[in-house]
């Protein structure tokens, strides 16, 4: 019994480290994986947000033309 004990308790030890391998493996896989949807994330937002920037940048350029239009056509009445 003392010998079969020893083995049980090895084999145990054996599947249980081994299990503890996989957790951290899939761990760091999930890991890496959200890492890289942040960084997606990330860029995603940096383009919108560029973008945008030039949207407005756009808008106020009208704006402005629109204004100097209208100081033109006020100083030709």
């Amino acid at each position: 019994m003392s010998q079969k004990a020893h083995q049980n308790g090895a084999l145990m030890s054996q599947k249980a480290h081994q299990n503890g391998a996989l957790m951290s493996q899939k761990a760091h896989q999930n890991g890496a994986l959200m890492s890289q949807k942040a960084h997606q994330n990330g860029a995603l937002m940096s383009q919108k947000a560029h973008q945008n920037g030039a949207l407005m940048s756009q808008k106020a350029h009208v704006s402005w033309q629109n204004a100097e239009v209208s100081s033109l056509v006020s100083s030709l009445q």
